[in-house]
């Protein structure tokens, strides 16, 4: 699966604009400066602190467990990680501070099983990756869980004038944070082919960590649709949330005069710095959803290296 297919994915969906802007649905502001404001309801605000909580509240060991899982499928390696967890049994079990068993593993020669997962394909930072989510898969629920300080969900946040990429061939049904999980994981070939990070995509999707991801996929396809209104020019209203009734759009007041063009959305203002608008970053709100994608990095180590290189700034990471 190519790069640029993925990020069409991950913001794929269709931009219905009107100019009015009902209260059951979030506002955005005129485009000013390449940016426009978005204004969340009460019920936004609450269903973005609800798919937080129930990330926070989902035990890390399980994440391990799905990513290893997911590697495995891309590497047909699943009894290396059986003998992997099984010949240090003893040196890593009963641990229930994940920083203790962080101390542990350590000290821990890890070359062979690194060599035998480089004949299956890997490169030596996969391999150490998928070792060590490997162990914590199989030690970890010992851990006492702690919950992390969740974000403030703000009132409003910015948004980048930005268009929607056209939906490729794998459809509506992705799991889009999944997809860019797979995208910042696999880039600079950590994941080898575009094959195999298909094949991560397909298994960690179909986890249990998929699913509480997926949670975040309505908030994600919102944003990408709100960037696409913006470039638009703004002056609408839209949500993620369902069962709400479609604004209808505002009745042109303005006198005609026989142009056709009347009714079309203004582009005048249409920024001519698209490549450059697509590099910038949204607001700390907007940085919950790539928080979500750096903290499963983070649990195999990869953030630091992947996040900054594709320009993704995480505010408030904890």
């Amino acid at each position: 699966m190519k790069k640029s297919r993925l990020v069409a994915l991950a913001t794929a969906s269709a931009v219905a604009l009107s100019s009015v802007v009902p209260a059951h649905a979030a506002q955005v502001g005129p485009l000013d400066q390449n940016k426009c404001k978005v204004t969340f309801t009460a019920a936004e605000k609450a269903d973005l602190k609800r798919i937080e909580t129930a990330l926070d509240s989902f035990p890390a060991w399980k994440s391990y467990r799905d990513i290893a899982l997911a590697i495995e499928q891309a590497y047909n390696v699943r009894g290396y990680g059986d003998n992997f967890v099984a010949a240090h049994k003893n040196e890593l079990s009963g641990y229930t501070s994940e920083a203790a068993f962080d101390a542990a593993y350590r000290n821990l020669d890890t070359r062979y099983h690194r060599s035998l997962l480089a004949m299956a394909g890997m490169t030596d930072e996969l391999a150490q990756s998928y070792l060590k989510a490997r162990a914590k898969a199989e030690y970890g629920q010992s851990f006492v869980h702690q919950q992390t300080k969740t974000s403030a969900i703000e009132d409003s946040m910015e948004v980048e004038a930005r268009s929607v990429d056209a939906v490729p061939d794998e459809g509506q049904d992705a799991n889009y944070v999944v997809i860019l999980f797979t995208l910042l994981y696999g880039f600079g070939g950590t994941l080898g082919d575009s094959a195999n990070m298909q094949s991560f995509y397909k298994a960690l999707a179909k986890t249990e960590t998929g699913a509480v991801l997926r949670n975040y996929d309505p908030f994600l396809t919102f944003y990408a649709q709100a960037g696409d209104a913006c470039l638009r020019g703004g002056n609408t209203s839209m949500t993620w949330l369902k069962n709400t009734e479609k604004p209808a759009p505002k009745p042109n007041t303005q006198p005609s005069t026989g142009d056709s063009t009347q009714s079309k959305p203004n582009t005048d203002t249409k920024p001519s710095t698209g490549d450059h608008a697509a590099k910038e970053q949204g607001s700390s709100t907007a940085g919950i959803i790539f928080g979500v994608i750096a903290a499963l990095l983070a649990v195999i180590g990869l953030v630091v290296v992947a996040a900054p290189q594709l320009g993704i700034q995480i505010p408030g990471l904890n």
